[in-house]
């Protein structure tokens, strides 16, 4: 009754209900799971109770939050070992139960513990139970242990692929005897076992790194996936082929001997089998061209640094290109209906696919596809008008544009035209394939913009008022146009762009565009913004003037939303409308600066407004878009900024403290930053109630780790803003920074992409700390406060100079042992000069292909040159 009782919708039942549920599980967890176990395991109760008991259990085991998660296998690894024991056996007796939802929670729960005991040594008797219902049940018991399987694989999977662990956290008997189930069961008779064992297999590939290793092992799990991948059952052969997808994924290197039979298999299943099927079998070629895309890179990357690389490419794209290529291209004219469809078709993976073969193969696949649009693109059928448009648009990445130039040039006009198509497919593909010409290849692009009485902008104009998928990707084609030809590519910034000349009028007609009745469909109205919002951030500098009466149109938008309550159904579509408004406002900001004086009541007052609305719907939340767009017009007001900042600090505060929401918390974090750069010494009312909402953070196990480098940036630009004041917290705050260094790349997972880039965040906020906290004191003339910690400083990085090189964490490193030097001149590079890491990190820097970083560091080394003492 009280499992029942947690779900009721009645609110008071439902919350005593779990209130006597944590209380159970906080006084005697190991009571409380064996109780919950025996629920699961007993025909004597009903269906769903035993579900809730199994869901529970499970959970109590296992969370989606890394610390909970760690925090709950803790706690049960240190249950007495004979509960247990019991437990487990309890469970395990539930997946004979006779209803099917006990059973499938049962296998939940299965996994979850053997996850967390198996890589330990634990639980050994598991998987050999599981391996004799396999071969000893009948076909639902059968079944189920191989859900169990499936399960499992997938939680072994998860902690190699998540947590940067290798195959030999399983040990190799273990996933013997797994793989030895699941082959057993891809080969049963029944259609159900078969599905679940090939569906187990799928996650095991995961653990199988020393089985293919092994020819003879590799062969034969090839050889059954290939059986199953040719059965009679479709189910059956979309599990199997997306076993043969992630062997791909996992074992590229092993795959030569077997692509001709791959080959044959996948291509023969897109032309005859049912699109279900179809699809994981394309699926296969694009994850192949993921994997030599990757390769490509790395092999670009070893060339960069005179090396060869680890792996390279074996080419499979390029050998396959005859073949695939006329099956790709077919494939695209099976779309059967104009509308977009919400289910991924054939014919969406046939696009996706030869988009990736473009980016492979480069110009080699040009003459194929334009030989297919040639002949397609004039069909009186809309599908084969649509394909020939899509092929075009497709192969927009990859190939050279001094190849494609003249195949744009000259079909630019026509393909303008086909924008009045009367089928809605052919517009909507034309307007996407216009876009990534526009996105892959500017330079072609920009003789045909035209202005908004000709070429293609006035075609555009046009057809912001065409339904609503081909106006959104209309809204695309003019984002991408206003990114690739920004004012600010260069220095000084342009004083105008291709997009000048019709600024105001595509400013015009977007804001109408996000405002038609129909705004909704296929996120035209946030298309339309966003568009707007990139139009305004990259114009040239002649179009700022107008800028102005922009905002004050965008700005009665804004305040318009605020007739519409929360007790309206539509308010939340509101509050989007809102977040969008907020976010052309904010670029408008940036680009007015002062300019923006006459109206910032106004805009201050509907920030505020959208973050108190928005807090009544999201408790104890605060509204992004609004949080940045008043960051921005602190930073345009500067100084002046002080007049609203009591009344946004409070919501600011929240924001700090809001760790459970980390992009809240982090932007939060960035507009501290915004605030001190703008108010300078005026922000030091508010330096003490900031300083411990970031200490509170950083001492809170809970907190994203992820938060950390923007808290350690945050430390230096308050001492940037209120300098000497800075002097009375220092110690505290060098602490943290302190701490903060010696986490090391080795204290993580090994080979863990994440946990390296976590690293090297955390090493540069707590270089850019380091620099704010130099400067702040140097204005204050009290950088003898700091002379103590300034080997702290120069011992991380020596430990930078040890690990390889990363151009960010060089460039501060190298920024910071300048400012140390400038700071305290003969006296630090007496012994500076003496260090063995100086050299080093000044040569690596040096190599840097950031521009800037090799900048730095002729400036570091002219700086010790200058302060070197005379031998």
């Amino acid at each position: 009754m009280l499992l029942t009782a947690a779900t009721d919708p009645d609110y008071e039942k439902r919350t005593a209900a779990e209130k006597q549920l944590k209380e159970a599980e906080a006084n005697n967890a190991g009571q409380f799971y064996t109780a919950l176990a025996k629920e699961l395991a007993s025909d004597a109760k009903d269906a769903t109770s035993r579900q809730l008991a199994g869901i529970l259990l499970k959970n109590s085991v296992s969370a989606q939050d890394r610390s909970l998660d760690q925090e709950r296998k803790t706690r049960w690894l240190e249950l007495d070992e004979g509960v247990k024991n019991n437990i487990k056996d309890t469970v395990l007796s539930a997946l004979s139960a006779t209803q099917p939802a006990p059973r499938v929670a049962a296998c939940q729960v299965i996994a979850k513990v053997g996850a967390c005991e198996l890589p330990l040594g634990k639980w050994p008797n598991l998987v050999p139970v599981l391996l004799n219902v396999v071969t000893e049940g009948d076909n639902t018991a059968k079944q189920t242990a191989l859900t169990a399987l499936s399960y499992l694989c997938e939680e072994l999977a998860n902690i190699i692929l998540n947590d940067g662990a290798t195959a030999d956290i399983i040990p190799s008997d273990l996933t013997n005897s797994i793989l030895t189930a699941v082959v057993q069961g891809m080969r049963l008779e029944d259609a159900s076992c078969k599905e679940a064992a090939t569906k187990a297999l799928y996650h095991a590939l995961v653990l199988a790194q020393r089985n293919f290793d092994n020819e003879t092992e590799r062969n034969f799990i090839f050889q059954v996936v290939s059986e199953n991948c040719k059965g009679p059952n479709g189910k059956v052969q979309v599990a199997a082929f997306e076993c043969l997808v992630q062997i791909a994924t996992e074992y590229y290197d092993y795959l030569q001997p077997y692509m001709a039979p791959i080959a044959t298999l996948t291509l023969d299943t897109i032309k005859t089998a049912p699109e279900t099927v179809a699809i994981p079998a394309m699926e296969l070629w694009s994850t192949v061209c993921d994997e030599e895309l990757f390769l490509k890179e790395l092999e670009l990357d070893a060339q960069a640094e005179g090396k060869s690389p680890e792996r390279t490419s074996q080419r499979f794209i390029a050998q396959a290109l005859p073949l695939l290529l006329p099956i790709l291209l077919d494939t695209l004219t099976k779309q059967k209906s104009e509308e977009v469809e919400d289910e991924w078709t054939l014919a969406m993976a046939s696009g996706t696919c030869l988009s990736l073969v473009a980016q492979v193969v480069g110009d080699a696949i040009i003459e194929h596809v334009l030989t297919f649009v040639q002949n397609n693109y004039q069909s009186a059928q809309w599908n084969q008008r649509e394909a020939a448009i899509l092929a075009y648009g497709s192969i927009m990445e990859g190939p050279s544009s001094d190849k494609l130039a003249q195949p744009v040039a000259s079909s630019f006009t026509f393909l303008m035209g086909l924008l009045g198509d009367p089928s809605v497919a052919v517009r909507d593909t034309t307007a996407w394939t216009i876009a990534r010409i526009a996105q892959f290849h500017e330079t072609i692009i920009a003789e045909h913009v035209g202005n908004s009485q000709a070429g293609l902008v006035k075609v555009l104009l046009e057809k912001l008022k065409d339904e609503p998928r081909v106006a959104a990707n209309i809204c695309w084609v003019i984002h991408v146009l206003a990114e690739t030809h920004p004012y600010d590519a260069k220095d000084p910034p342009a004083q105008c762009t291709i997009l000048s000349e019709p600024f105001f009028s595509l400013a015009r007609e977007l804001i109408v565009t996000a405002s038609r009745p129909d705004a909704e469909e296929k996120n035209l109205g946030e298309a339309a913004y966003s568009a707007l919002s990139m139009l305004i951030g990259k114009a040239g500098m002649d179009c700022v003037p107008m800028m102005e009466q922009i905002t004050v149109a965008i700005l009665e938008k804004l305040e318009a939303t605020f007739q519409i309550t929360a007790a309206d159904p539509n308010y939340h579509k509101v509050m989007d409308v809102q977040g969008s408004l907020c976010g052309c406002l904010q670029v408008l900001t940036v680009r007015l600066k002062e300019k923006i004086q006459p109206v910032k009541e106004r805009l201050f007052a509907a920030y505020m407004k959208v973050i108190q609305q928005y807090g009544q719907t999201h408790a104890n939340s605060i509204h992004e878009e609004a949080l940045l767009a008043i960051s921005a017009l602190a930073f345009a007001l500067g100084e002046n900024f002080e007049v609203f900042l009591p009344h946004f600090f409070p919501y600011l505060q929240a924001g700090l403290s809001n760790y459970e929401e980390t992009t809240v918390c982090r932007i939060s974090n960035e507009v501290v930053g915004d605030l001190c750069r703008a108010m300078g010494s005026k922000m030091l009312p508010y330096c003490e109630p900031i300083l411990n909402a970031l200490y509170n953070n950083l001492q809170n196990p809970k907190v994203d780790r992820k938060l950390k480098p923007v808290i350690m940036v945050c430390f230096g630009d308050i001492a940037m803003a209120i300098t000497g004041e800075f002097e009375k917290t220092l110690q505290p705050v060098v602490a943290v920074l302190a701490e903060a260094s010696a986490t090391r790349i080795e204290h993580g997972p090994q080979d863990n992409e994440e946990w390296v880039d976590y690293i090297h965040s955390l090493r540069d906020g707590v270089l850019q700390a380091y620099t704010g906290i130099i400067h702040g004191l140097k204005d204050a003339s009290l950088l003898n406060s700091f002379k103590l910690h300034v080997n702290g400083v120069l011992e991380l990085v020596h430990r930078i100079t040890e690990d390889p090189p990363h151009d960010k964490v060089l460039k501060s490193a190298v920024a910071v042992t300048g400012d140390l030097v400038c700071a305290y001149k003969e006296e630090l590079t007496a012994h500076l000069v003496k260090a063995n890491f100086l050299e080093k990190l000044i040569k690596q820097a040096q190599e840097s292909d950031d521009p800037q970083c090799a900048q730095n560091a002729t400036w570091l080394r002219d700086l010790i040159g200058k302060y070197k003492p005379a031998p």
